[in-house]
């Protein structure tokens, strides 16, 4: 158990408790101070090894031929502490085959919910107030994107990989930052690129003016029925993102594509008002006919010349 007491003052202590074997580590600051405590007329107790994070002991019951592997934890809550016992307790499984049992704080929420508390959204930062409006969830109730957003969480945490920091913050935008990959450019991004798998957080769609598909390995949130139907026929793949987590959980051999943001109807009726000099802007009409919102007269955008 972790007790916060380290050092003499925890022998002192553990020598007036009913047992008469022990074990302890020192303290993480004002957390940690594992102790292992047990009776020798009921447990024979051999030390392995043990660290301020961890104490690895082999128990074997008496009167009876039961052998097994107890390994008492504290995870340091500093990051780079605790990657190491991690990587001490991958060496302890290799070094073994006997009944293992894992127990303690391992200061690592594997939910959302696990963790209450923490910062508050606004900081205080020079004298002034900063609010925090940057998307730390997805706004969308769709069940299958929380479970990714619960599964690169996880990524992001055990492998400190950048390409899982990346995938985790597209899941969390809107559909507006999140534009659907056309077929065409797809295949144009990828030429040249085979054996990389193309990552697109959002949707793929068919092009028709796309006669010749190749063999394309494709991620997406996505695909509508007729480019799936065709990236398949080619001899390519269409893949989920949990299945790329288990292809590459590093993002190794990857290709991150989106698409592009200026592609929407929408976005055309933006900017400079319909007509003004120098301006594309889209403007809003009921038709494109001969009576609507065409200039007249002696102007050149009617092709007049002096």
């Amino acid at each position: 158990m972790e007790t916060r007491v380290g050092g003499e003052r925890a022998k002192e202590l553990s020598d007036r408790l009913p047992f008469d074997g022990a074990i302890h580590t020192q303290t993480i600051g004002f957390s940690g101070g594992l102790w292992v405590l047990w009776n020798s007329n009921r447990v024979e107790v051999s030390s392995l090894s043990n660290t301020k994070q961890e104490i690895h002991i082999m128990v074997k019951v008496r009167f009876s031929n039961a052998t097994w592997v107890l390994s008492a934890v504290y995870a340091s809550p500093r990051i780079a502490e605790r990657q190491v016992l991690w990587n001490n307790l991958m060496k302890v499984a290799d070094l073994h085959s006997l009944p293992w049992v894992i127990a303690g704080d391992f200061n690592e929420p594997l939910l959302d919910d696990d963790k209450f508390g923490g910062r508050a959204g606004i900081d205080l930062v020079a004298g002034g107030k900063v609010k925090k409006s940057k998307r730390t969830a997805p706004k969308s109730n769709d069940i299958y994107l929380k479970l990714l957003v619960k599964l690169y969480r996880f990524l992001v945490r055990r492998t400190g990989s950048n390409f899982n920091a990346v995938i985790l913050k597209r899941l969390f935008m809107s559909k507006v930052n999140k534009p659907p990959l056309s077929l065409s450019k797809l295949i144009r991004y990828m030429e040249g690129k085979d054996g990389k798998i193309a990552v697109v957080v959002g949707t793929v769609t068919d092009d028709i003016r796309v006669y010749e598909v190749p063999a394309l390995k494709v991620t997406a949130l996505r695909f509508t029925e007729t480019a799936r139907a065709r990236i398949e026929k080619a001899g390519g793949e269409c893949l989920t993102f949990d299945q790329l987590a288990l292809r590459a959980p590093l993002g190794q051999n990857t290709i991150l594509l989106r698409g592009p943001k200026k592609g929407r109807e929408a976005v055309k009726h933006f900017g400079p008002a319909p007509g003004v000099p120098h301006s594309h802007t889209k403007p809003y009409v009921r038709a494109k006919g001969r009576k609507f919102e065409r200039a007249r007269g002696k102007r050149n955008s009617k092709g007049f010349r002096v």
